[in-house]
């Protein structure tokens, strides 16, 4: 992804919290509103909705994890999303708990200020263990991956816990965190605890901007996220008053943070879902297809084909080995990546062209009138590889290269991808026995065929 995307992320987030901030403050002036008249179905929908936020960027994280076990502090930060799902769960049950005499709204607003002071701790815990092994470049052993697992277990599973318990699910062991202030009508939270989020909040952004240098896409948008969850607690000493306003303008704020980290994770999955594909059938030093993409789309080709004429080709390079041995494996390959650009240069954009061996390329041409034609498509790419790999070309080969094509025009008979291969393998092997750098198209009275070639692809 861009940086510049990201970068307008950043500000985009910061453009809303302080358009929130002046929002919410107005609504402190203006409206005065009553803890006792919460509309509760919509904060339920808005707390059901970041539980699904949540746990799509979960999931997105561990197939980024899957996909390159190497990145160990991206299964951290799944465990980070991950772990809130339990307290929005815990919210979720007491929005819906009813009104009783030994339920008040206060201790309700209590309730889910606890769980979520604890989801914040619980995500801010496994992103700092992220941060610590973080070390691109570099393979984390087996016994710290161990320990960090240990450690994610504490907020995955202690912190909620410990969180019901310090609820008024059990009265006695119950903490307050946020109380109804007679006088201005309205939930106050303990600013210490408001405090101390804050504080975890800026060491995890200036900790992932000393660790990261900012140099990663994912870590960029998690900075996002910071940054959200900064401001939102901020809000909170701004304002010194807890209510519905406040909550909302948090709760859209970490959304969009969080909706900016799965635009990363998709982005990133489908690149490399997309490099996976590219290595699964492209030759790596030429960048063409490979041997695999080159069968398969002949088969498919033969499968649907209508008897309109084709041709086959193999393009094997004259005394390839002798310019490994002579000149070494780097010139060799400069002249394998020479050749594969002069033949995708000469041929159509419809042609299927492949690398199929060593020194060995295949071409699959349609819509071919006649064997002169074919014949004539083959001479152009040889003609074209001994002008453009002189001495003084451009590709500054050691050494003008020649090349034989074997040639396979098509005949009423079906053949398979294989048996048409083999055909043209016969011209090849014709060509190289009459002399070299010529092409030769099958004839039916050729001998001395080479051995069948595989019919792996």
């Amino acid at each position: 992804m861009h940086p510049l995307f990201l970068s307008k992320n950043c500000l985009l987030s910061l453009c809303v919290s302080l358009i929130s901030l002046m929002a919410a403050s107005t609504l402190i002036i203006y409206d005065d509103i009553n803890i006792t008249i919460i509309p509760q179905s919509t904060y339920q929908i808005v707390i059901v909705a970041l539980f699904f936020i949540d746990a799509i960027a979960a999931i997105f994280m561990f197939t980024q994890y899957i996909c390159n076990k190497k990145h160990y502090d991206i299964l951290l930060l799944g465990f980070a999303f991950l772990s809130g799902l339990l307290y929005f769960a815990e919210t979720i049950a007491v929005i819906q708990k009813p009104l009783e005499t030994c339920t008040t709204i206060e201790s309700k607003s209590n309730d889910i200020a606890i769980f979520y002071l604890f989801r914040q701790l619980s995500f801010l815990f496994l992103l700092l263990l992220s941060l610590f092994i973080h070390t691109p470049g570099h393979k984390t052993n087996k016994n710290r991956k161990l320990l960090l697992l240990l450690l994610s277990l504490f907020p995955l599973l202690i912190f909620p816990i410990l969180s019901h318990n310090l609820s008024s699910y059990n009265p006695e062991m119950a903490i307050t965190i946020t109380y109804y202030h007679t006088g201005s009508k309205s939930q106050m939270w303990v600013m210490g605890y408001v405090y101390l989020l804050l504080a975890l909040w800026a060491l995890c952004l200036l900790l992932i901007i000393y660790r990261t240098k900012l140099h990663d896409d994912m870590w960029r948008s998690i900075t996002v996220l910071c940054l959200s969850g900064f401001c939102c607690n901020l809000l909170l000493i701004a304002l010194l008053r807890y209510d519905l306003s406040i909550w909302y303008i948090c709760r859209m704020l970490e959304a969009i943070s969080k909706m900016c980290i799965i635009t990363t994770l998709m982005y990133s999955i489908f690149h490399t879902l997309n490099n996976i594909s590219e290595k699964a059938f492209h030759d790596p030093l030429t960048a063409i297809y490979n041997r695999r993409f080159f069968f398969t789309e002949f088969d498919r080709f033969l499968q649907e084909w209508n008897f309109t004429p084709y041709c086959a080709m193999i393009v094997d390079i004259d005394r390839f080995k002798r310019i490994n041995d002579r000149y070494g494996h780097e010139v060799g390959d400069k002249t394998l990546i020479a050749v594969a650009r002069i033949i995708a240069d000469t041929l159509r954009n419809e042609d299927l062209f492949a690398r199929i061996g060593g020194e060995e390329f295949g071409i699959l041409s349609q819509n071919i009138n006649n064997r002169e034609m074919a014949k004539n498509i083959a001479e152009k790419i040889r003609i074209n590889i001994e002008r453009n790999t002189s001495i003084d070309g451009y590709y500054n080969l050691p050494e003008s290269m020649t090349v034989c094509i074997g040639v396979y025009f098509s005949t009423p008979i079906k053949h398979t991808s294989s048996e048409a291969m083999r055909l043209a393998d016969i011209a090849l092997y014709q060509a190289k026995n009459s002399g070299r750098n010529k092409v030769i198209v099958y004839e039916p009275s050729f001998d001395a065929p080479p051995p069948a070639r595989g019919e792996e692809h």
